[in-house]
Protein backbone atom coordinates (compact mmCIF):
# COMPACT_ATOMS: atom_id res chain seq x y z
CA UNK A 1 0.00 0.00 0.00
CA UNK A 2 1.22 3.50 -1.03
CA UNK A 3 0.75 6.78 0.96
CA UNK A 4 -1.10 9.35 0.22
CA UNK A 5 -1.06 11.44 -3.33
CA UNK A 6 -1.85 14.77 -3.93
CA UNK A 7 -2.35 14.05 -8.22
CA UNK A 8 -5.67 15.21 -8.47
CA UNK A 9 -7.72 14.08 -11.99
CA UNK A 10 -9.66 16.97 -13.62
CA UNK A 11 -11.86 15.97 -16.68
CA UNK A 12 -8.66 16.59 -18.92
CA UNK A 13 -6.42 14.93 -16.85
CA UNK A 14 -4.16 15.75 -13.76
CA UNK A 15 -4.78 19.10 -12.47
CA UNK A 16 -2.36 21.66 -12.97
CA UNK A 17 -0.53 22.94 -9.97
CA UNK A 18 -2.43 26.55 -9.78
CA UNK A 19 -5.92 24.44 -10.00
CA UNK A 20 -4.82 22.20 -7.49
CA UNK A 21 -3.74 24.71 -5.50
CA UNK A 22 -6.77 26.69 -5.80
CA UNK A 23 -8.86 23.78 -5.00
CA UNK A 24 -6.81 23.18 -1.76
CA UNK A 25 -7.74 26.64 -0.72
CA UNK A 26 -11.03 26.16 -1.41
CA UNK A 27 -11.75 22.69 0.22
CA UNK A 28 -9.91 24.07 3.48
CA UNK A 29 -11.64 27.51 3.81
CA UNK A 30 -14.59 25.75 2.94
CA UNK A 31 -14.46 23.21 6.08
CA UNK A 32 -12.80 26.40 8.32
CA UNK A 33 -15.67 29.06 7.41
CA UNK A 34 -18.65 25.96 7.84
CA UNK A 35 -17.13 24.57 11.48
CA UNK A 36 -16.51 28.07 12.72
CA UNK A 37 -19.53 29.24 11.57
CA UNK A 38 -21.70 26.96 11.98
CA UNK A 39 -20.29 26.70 16.14
CA UNK A 40 -21.14 30.06 15.79
CA UNK A 41 -24.81 29.51 14.93
CA UNK A 42 -25.16 26.52 17.07
CA UNK A 43 -24.35 28.56 20.01
CA UNK A 44 -26.49 31.52 19.45
CA UNK A 45 -29.66 29.22 18.45
CA UNK A 46 -28.73 27.13 21.57
CA UNK A 47 -32.06 27.58 23.78
CA UNK A 48 -34.15 26.77 20.44
CA UNK A 49 -32.11 24.29 19.52
CA UNK A 50 -32.83 21.86 22.94
CA UNK A 51 -30.75 21.32 25.99
CA UNK A 52 -28.94 18.80 23.73
CA UNK A 53 -27.15 21.83 21.71
CA UNK A 54 -23.91 22.81 22.83
CA UNK A 55 -23.06 26.49 24.08
CA UNK A 56 -20.29 29.20 23.54
CA UNK A 57 -17.63 25.91 24.80
CA UNK A 58 -18.46 24.58 21.87
CA UNK A 59 -18.12 27.80 19.85
CA UNK A 60 -14.47 27.70 21.38
CA UNK A 61 -13.48 24.50 20.29
CA UNK A 62 -15.54 23.78 17.04
CA UNK A 63 -13.72 27.20 16.07
CA UNK A 64 -10.05 26.13 16.83
CA UNK A 65 -10.90 22.44 15.49
CA UNK A 66 -12.27 24.16 11.76
CA UNK A 67 -8.69 25.93 11.52
CA UNK A 68 -7.26 22.31 12.41
CA UNK A 69 -9.52 20.76 10.17
CA UNK A 70 -9.19 23.29 6.69
CA UNK A 71 -5.35 23.27 7.49
CA UNK A 72 -4.97 19.52 7.81
CA UNK A 73 -7.22 19.35 4.72
CA UNK A 74 -6.00 22.19 2.02
CA UNK A 75 -2.22 21.60 3.10
CA UNK A 76 -1.75 18.23 0.86
CA UNK A 77 -2.58 20.74 -1.99
CA UNK A 78 -1.84 24.20 -1.23
CA UNK A 79 -0.07 26.12 1.26
CA UNK A 80 -3.26 25.98 3.85
CA UNK A 81 -3.31 30.26 4.23
CA UNK A 82 -6.94 29.82 4.03
CA UNK A 83 -6.98 33.67 4.43
CA UNK A 84 -6.88 36.42 1.64
CA UNK A 85 -5.51 38.74 3.76
CA UNK A 86 -2.04 36.24 4.31
CA UNK A 87 -2.48 35.64 0.85
CA UNK A 88 -1.70 39.36 0.24
CA UNK A 89 0.55 40.06 3.11
CA UNK A 90 2.84 37.29 1.85
CA UNK A 91 2.94 38.26 -1.43
CA UNK A 92 3.53 42.29 -0.37
CA UNK A 93 6.36 41.18 1.63
CA UNK A 94 7.73 38.90 -1.46
CA UNK A 95 7.41 35.74 0.52
CA UNK A 96 4.66 34.39 -2.19
CA UNK A 97 4.98 34.89 -5.76
CA UNK A 98 2.40 37.16 -6.98
CA UNK A 99 1.43 34.67 -10.00
CA UNK A 100 0.03 32.22 -7.54
CA UNK A 101 -2.23 34.58 -5.66
CA UNK A 102 -5.23 34.97 -8.08
CA UNK A 103 -6.05 31.40 -8.02
CA UNK A 104 -5.85 31.38 -4.31
CA UNK A 105 -8.03 34.57 -3.59
CA UNK A 106 -10.34 33.00 -6.15
CA UNK A 107 -10.42 29.65 -4.27
CA UNK A 108 -10.38 31.46 -0.98
CA UNK A 109 -13.71 33.38 -2.04
CA UNK A 110 -15.30 30.17 -3.79
CA UNK A 111 -14.17 28.20 -0.51
CA UNK A 112 -15.85 30.54 2.35
CA UNK A 113 -19.18 31.60 0.27
CA UNK A 114 -19.92 27.55 0.07
CA UNK A 115 -18.96 27.03 3.42
CA UNK A 116 -21.39 30.17 4.45
CA UNK A 117 -24.39 28.61 2.73
CA UNK A 118 -24.01 25.23 3.53
CA UNK A 119 -23.81 26.95 7.60
CA UNK A 120 -26.77 28.65 6.14
CA UNK A 121 -28.62 25.45 4.69
CA UNK A 122 -27.88 23.73 8.02
CA UNK A 123 -29.49 26.58 10.05
CA UNK A 124 -31.79 28.23 7.94
CA UNK A 125 -35.13 27.39 10.11
CA UNK A 126 -33.76 28.48 13.10
CA UNK A 127 -31.69 31.32 11.48
CA UNK A 128 -35.37 32.74 9.97
CA UNK A 129 -37.01 32.22 13.36
CA UNK A 130 -34.61 34.79 14.71
CA UNK A 131 -30.97 34.43 17.00
CA UNK A 132 -32.74 34.51 20.26
CA UNK A 133 -29.17 35.07 21.90
CA UNK A 134 -28.99 38.53 19.79
CA UNK A 135 -31.53 40.65 21.54
CA UNK A 136 -30.52 42.90 24.40
CA UNK A 137 -31.40 42.16 27.38
CA UNK A 138 -30.28 40.67 31.16
CA UNK A 139 -29.95 37.13 29.46
CA UNK A 140 -27.63 38.23 26.60
CA UNK A 141 -24.32 38.22 28.50
CA UNK A 142 -23.01 34.74 30.00
CA UNK A 143 -23.93 34.52 33.68
CA UNK A 144 -26.80 36.49 33.29
CA UNK A 145 -25.39 39.90 33.21
CA UNK A 146 -26.63 43.38 32.05
CA UNK A 147 -26.67 44.37 28.66
CA UNK A 148 -24.66 47.18 28.37
CA UNK A 149 -27.45 48.96 25.97
CA UNK A 150 -30.24 48.36 28.60
CA UNK A 151 -32.31 51.43 28.88
CA UNK A 152 -30.22 53.78 26.11
CA UNK A 153 -29.85 51.64 22.84
CA UNK A 154 -26.68 51.22 20.89
CA UNK A 155 -24.23 53.99 21.64
CA UNK A 156 -25.72 54.53 25.20
CA UNK A 157 -23.63 52.70 27.66
CA UNK A 158 -25.34 51.69 31.00
CA UNK A 159 -23.97 52.68 33.87
CA UNK A 160 -22.21 49.40 34.76
CA UNK A 161 -20.64 49.60 31.32
CA UNK A 162 -19.70 52.83 31.73
CA UNK A 163 -17.37 52.56 34.74
CA UNK A 164 -15.78 49.06 32.40
CA UNK A 165 -14.41 51.28 29.87
CA UNK A 166 -11.79 53.43 32.24
CA UNK A 167 -11.07 50.54 33.44
CA UNK A 168 -10.27 48.70 30.40
CA UNK A 169 -8.51 51.42 28.58
CA UNK A 170 -6.38 51.96 31.24
CA UNK A 171 -5.53 48.57 31.42
CA UNK A 172 -4.34 48.59 27.82
CA UNK A 173 -2.65 51.54 28.49
CA UNK A 174 -0.30 49.91 30.55
CA UNK A 175 -0.03 46.86 29.19
CA UNK A 176 0.40 48.01 25.48
CA UNK A 177 2.97 51.36 25.78
CA UNK A 178 5.35 50.30 28.79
Amino acid sequence: MGGFSTTLIGLNGPLEPKGREALGEALGTFLLVLLTVGSAANAALSPRLGPQAFGYDALALGSGLGVLVGVLCARPLSEAHLNPAVTLALALRGLFPWGKVFPYLLGQFLGGFLGALGTYLAYREGLLQGVPNASPGPDLLPGGGASPWVGGGPGRLSPQARSTVPMSSNFSRMTIFR
